[in-house]
């Protein structure tokens, strides 16, 4: 939690940094990035109904998963962002967020996604944006590597230092191990899940984007895996 404080504490002090060097640094920080606008979606009963499918998918993937089945997840980017757009304004949700962070969107493009959030309010508010390509290990099971393309806030780009402290802790507080290497200049970090069982409970078995959409497929393993008609569990 205090590496994750210092991510956003660091942020915040850029951003007020930006803001005394110049005016053209500071129209910088303020600068909303295209992809955040063009994930934001007008309040309404379309927006609703988009929230309710995406929660209503989560719920049927979380069945699966609690009584040992095969599951699949397809998150339509639309549904997604509705439903992360609906929970700011609710007291409960699946998600959980640090102090002073509102309105998350994201934008799913081939083998790459983008994050965005507001930081701040009024005047002192910057969008923070978090550009990340992500893939499964063709040859090591649970494991996803995660390459850090881009960390900005509004329009001015910052070193990725913070944000890989602060993915090492988060995917820690999950169980995950996390090791680091460089590729092409970026950060890549390699999660392997379950990284504390020796006889892991799941197995994941596509880890995919394309354009709008992302899909996580997975099945239970060892004692949790459902018996098959012969009783082997094949």
């Amino acid at each position: 939690m205090r590496r994750r404080r210092q991510l956003f504490l660091f942020l915040v002090c850029v951003s007020a940094l930006a803001g005394t060097v110049g005016s053209g640094l500071w129209f910088g920080v303020r600068h909303e990035p295209a992809f955040y606008q063009r994930a934001g979606l007008p309040k309404g009963p379309d927006r609703q109904r988009l929230a309710q499918e995406f929660l209503r998918r989560s719920s049927d993937v979380y069945n699966l998963v609690a009584n040992g089945q095969p599951w699949t997840l397809t998150i339509a980017q639309e549904q997604l962002n509705a439903y992360l757009q609906d929970e700011n304004t609710s007291s409960s949700g699946l998600f959980t967020y640090p102090e002073n962070v509102t309105d998350p969107r994201v934008e799913f493009e081939s083998d790459r996604i983008r994050i965005g959030f507001r930081y701040g309010s009024g005047t002192a508010s910057a969008i923070v944006s978090v550009d990340l390509r992500t893939w499964l290990l063709a040859k090591e099971s649970n494991a996803i590597a995660l390459e850090l393309c881009g960390l900005s806030v509004g329009g001015v780009p910052l070193g990725s230092h913070a944000l890989m402290e602060y993915v090492t802790e988060a995917a820690r507080e999950w169980n995950a191990d996390v090791t680091w290497y460089r590729h092409n200049s970026h950060p890549v970090a390699i999660i392997r899940l379950q990284a504390n069982q020796s006889r892991p409970t799941l197995q994941l078995r596509q880890f995919e984007m394309t354009a709008g959409q992302a899909t996580l497929t997975g099945k239970p393993t060892g004692d949790n895996a459902p018996a098959s008609s012969d009783g082997t569990g094949n």
